[in-house]
């Protein structure tokens, strides 16, 4: 009981971290779920890099309404971790979370940790504003809404 607590007391601080974090939308989707990063929130420790990631579902059948993770990027040996994250319902509030890492695994191909990895390995990352495989945005909620709405017309 008393981890659970301190768990949701250290997450509480992510929310507010968020919002004043500076979310870029990655350009790789899938039918259920809109993803960005905190390109603020990246620290460089050797090959190692971590970031915040937000998956935002779309698709209106999940319990789960979004997610933030922070994640290590191993650039080099092209691995990753999970360090924590926490799930959000519907009204924003904090309907599960862990503070424990996870394994640090090999970056599936032609997927959406694959494609954080090209981006935030890459050289010129964070300072190249110039790429087409993420945009920066103001409201993560609001982007993913709008594109919710665009998919239900298609």
């Amino acid at each position: 009981m008393i981890k659970r607590l301190l768990v949701m007391v250290l997450f509480s601080g992510v929310s507010t971290f968020a919002n004043s974090a500076t979310w870029y939308l990655l350009n790789m989707t899938t039918p259920k779920s809109v993803y960005f990063f905190d390109k603020d929130s990246l620290v460089v420790s050797g090959e190692m890099k971590s970031i915040w990631v937000q998956k935002i579902n779309i698709d209106g059948k999940s319990k789960e309404n979004s997610s933030k993770q922070k994640l290590n990027l191993f650039c080099r040996s092209k691995r990753y971790q999970v360090l924590n994250f926490i799930n959000y319902d519907k009204q924003g509030s904090a309907i599960g979370s862990s503070s424990s890492a996870g394994a640090v695994e090999d970056v599936p191909p032609d997927t959406v940790i694959d494609e954080l990895a090209k981006i935030v390995c890459d050289k010129k990352f964070p300072n190249d504003e110039t790429s087409n495989d993420y945009h920066r945005v103001e409201d993560p909620e609001g982007t993913a809404n709008l594109l919710k709405k665009d998919m239900k017309k298609k």
